[in-house]
């Protein structure tokens, strides 16, 4: 795996704050959920994953379809 360090938005930072202190509370209050989920969280973010590596990502719609040209055939 590789560290990306591109693509540093808002989005991503915010991952990574969010994970660094649920991290932080759960090492603390001694809870492994909050622990765990900070841990995921933080993964995502320095590794710039998340939502089953990127395959969550839709096209946007094509504003221009060309038209299929469709041919029929006569049934008898």
């Amino acid at each position: 795996m590789k560290i990306s360090n591109q693509n540093w938005g808002w989005f991503r930072i915010t991952r990574l704050a969010i994970g660094i202190t649920m991290l932080v509370i759960g090492i603390y209050k001694h809870e492994v959920i909050p622990a765990f989920v900070g841990g995921i969280l933080m993964y995502q973010a320095l590794l710039n994953t998340g939502c089953a590596s990127g395959n969550c990502l839709t096209q946007p719609p094509n504003p221009n379809p060309k038209p299929e040209n469709i041919t029929y055939e006569e049934i008898k």
